[in-house]
């Protein structure tokens, strides 16, 4: 009986590994098209980040960029994220991959929900004349993603199923 349940499961993972390398696999070659396409869905995806923020210009009406100016940065990105934030990841593609989603990964920013704040924040700081601080701000981001999955691995615990 041991035996038939231990094959049983062998071919369970065997079959749950294979269909994961599959989509895995999936995944990988449809996000290494993605990040050579110009529009995705009909959509113009940005090429770069001065790209994003010249398209962000053209989306946003001089009425709305003026409210930014002078406003408080943090309160800016946490409100803006909510909306313009899930816009920007969806119609972007940050989750399936874009020519955008890539360079922000590049340098270190590869959360959706970072890249848009990420974004954000960068338009704001145009906006306000303010330092970019593109490298120091995404390395801070990789930097507190970093610290936040070795938290989680130290939180993990094996069990171990007895005979």
């Amino acid at each position: 009986m041991k035996s038939i349940v231990l094959a049983f499961s062998l071919l369970m993972v065997t079959g749950i590994l294979f269909g994961q390398e599959d989509i895995a696999a999936e995944h990988q070659r449809k996000y290494e098209e993605n990040i050579l396409k110009e529009e995705i869905n009909g959509i113009y995806i940005p090429m770069d980040i001065d790209d994003a923020m010249a398209q962000l210009n053209k989306i946003a009406n001089e009425e709305s960029r003026a409210k930014l100016i002078g406003a408080d940065e943090e309160l800016v990105v946490e409100r803006l994220n909510r909306g313009l934030g899930k816009w920007m990841i969806s119609k972007w593609n940050f989750y399936e991959g874009s020519r955008l989603s890539h360079q922000l990964k590049q340098l270190g920013v590869s959360h959706p929900t970072d890249m848009s704040s990420f974004l954000i924040r960068t338009y704001y700081r145009q906006l306000n004349e303010l330092s970019l601080n593109i490298e120091e701000r995404a390395s801070a981001i990789y930097e507190q993603r970093k610290k936040e999955q070795e938290e989680r691995n130290k939180k993990k615990t094996v069990r171990v199923i007895p005979n």
